[in-house]
């Protein structure tokens, strides 16, 4: 790490979103012994009620890595396909954006999540952190948005701090990093603006302040 001495193992994998990463963060644990720190990154912070019941009994459907047969296999193949589906998609209201962004999580199932994350990380002594990289696009004036609800923020923020866990929300860097000279974390030349994966200057944004919270942890 450019950042730091400490030494970085990054497992994460497409697909694999916050809960499944609390599924399998056992056997992570297991695995690397992570004595520092875990972090867990997340565009999305808001849950359906029968998600986060079917995590607490250990009923998270695994991600397959194979896709072999499926609609999506065969538009990966054909790229200009890939490309027209993209599109089409775009048309059509996505039902778990919408939940995400204006409902609030429940709260007795979400602490009931985090607090087994907590239990997990801490027997080995490691600090977990979860680190939330919201959704942006672009206001009809060119101004930058954040894709949040600030009270789901709020309340997810709470919680994480109820159950000993440390959270991070990009919101205010990218806003910041915008602002300043028009940096977006997400897109590359051949994507939609501020959509996609997040690019080098997203990843850089989102490694300075995983590391400035862990100086204030750490007390530096």
């Amino acid at each position: 790490c450019n950042l730091s001495s400490k030494k970085i193992y990054n497992i994460g994998m497409s697909s694999h979103y916050l809960l499944t990463c609390a599924s399998n963060l056992k056997n992570a644990m297991k695995k690397y012994r992570p004595l520092q720190y875990v972090i867990i990154e997340t565009p999305r912070i808001r849950f359906y009620d029968e998600d986060l019941s079917q995590l607490l009994i250990h009923n998270v459907p695994k991600v397959g890595v194979k896709e072999r047969g499926t609609l999506r296999l065969f538009l990966r193949k054909n790229p200009y396909l890939y490309i027209i589906w993209t599109q089409v998609k775009k048309f059509f209201p996505d039902k778990n954006q919408t939940h995400n962004q204006f409902t609030e999580n429940n709260p007795e199932l979400l602490s009931q999540v985090f607090q087994r994350m907590h239990d997990t990380v801490s027997k080995s002594g490691a600090k977990l952190i979860i680190a939330y990289h919201p959704p942006v696009s672009l206001n009809q004036d060119g101004t930058l948005k954040i894709e949040s609800n600030p009270e789901v923020v709020k309340q997810f923020s709470e919680l994480c701090t109820e159950n000993g866990i440390y959270f991070l929300d990009m919101s205010e860097r990218f806003l910041t990093e915008y602002e300043k000279d028009f940096t977006l974390p997400y897109g590359f030349f051949n994507t939609s603006v501020a959509k996609g994966h997040m690019n080098k200057d997203g990843h850089r944004m989102f490694a300075e302040e995983i590391y400035k919270l862990m100086q204030r942890i750490e007390g530096k």
